[in-house]
């Protein structure tokens, strides 16, 4: 059988350029595509001289292989810290076994190789976005942004988690509203006149059927996330009369729709 070392080298840079594109998509990290040619090429080159030196299989898949994963990730992905630097090539390292499982079952059927090739291609991108959607979803559950609220000409910093159970909405506007702890916002209003006026806010919880809050409209809230700023202007932001983490985890819980900056 011959073999084109150029298609060869072509065909292994494609796949895993793909790889590569569903390590970073999983694991949530930044994508960028001069990283991904240059672990692809990594990849490319490694693929040819397993092929040209004729490697024992069981030193590849034992040593070999591992190694070229661990550097093509790292190459891909320069700003990967501790924990993703480990995770990402487990992650590459699993959808390549996936993906070769793909291909040599689907040999069994069909000799078209190009036919072979985009149906595996089609499957580990449907996985990637099954599996992807659902660690977002994850995440989100545990998502901690540093948060700025700024009223009456002062501001102060906490940290918010997003709270994906928060319906809680204001019953006349039906404006979305945020809750921050008693003791957050007694600092940022300390010795400072407030304006007359509350928002009443009624809520259910668990192990108490109903509830009341009250409410102010502050200034603007600016989000820091790992993509940049959200900025919202005029939100609610109902205060809980104590804390709101018992660890002092965070001091802010954040509505879903601060996220999308819709009517906040």
């Amino acid at each position: 059988m011959i073999i084109y070392l150029d298609h060869y080298f072509l065909v292994n840079f494609l796949m895993d350029m793909l790889l590569l594109y569903v390590t970073g998509k999983v694991s949530g990290v930044r994508i960028r595509f001069a990283g991904l040619c240059t672990g692809a090429v990594i990849g490319g080159v490694y693929s040819c001289i397993v092929l040209v030196l004729q490697m024992p299989d069981w030193i590849v898949l034992t040593a070999i292989t591992p190694l070229a994963s661990v550097l093509m990730v790292k190459i891909a992905y320069p700003g990967a810290d501790k924990k993703q630097f480990w995770k990402l090539p487990v992650i590459f390292y699993g959808a390549a076994c996936l993906c070769s499982g793909v291909m040599n079952t689907a040999i069994r059927y069909s000799n078209n190789r190009l036919l072979i090739l985009v149906l595996s291609v089609l499957i580990l991108l449907g996985m990637t976005y099954g599996f992807g959607r659902l660690l977002r979803q994850r995440r989100s559950l545990t998502k901690r942004y540093r948060v700025v609220v700024r009223y009456l000409e002062r501001e102060i910093a906490v940290t918010a988690l997003l709270d994906t159970g928060n319906s809680l909405t204001e019953p006349i506007t039906q404006r979305p509203v945020h809750i921050i702890d008693m003791r957050v916002w007694e600092q940022l209003t300390k010795e400072q006149p407030e304006p007359k006026g509350a928002w009443v806010i009624p809520y259910h919880s668990v192990g108490k059927k109903q509830g009341i809050l009250f409410g102010k409209t502050v200034d603007d809230l600016v989000i820091k996330g790992e993509t940049g700023e959200t900025t919202i202007e005029k939100p609610i932001l109902a205060i809980y009369p104590g804390e709101l983490s018992g660890r002092k985890e965070y001091q802010m819980l954040l509505h879903p729709a601060a996220m999308d900056n819709k009517e906040c």
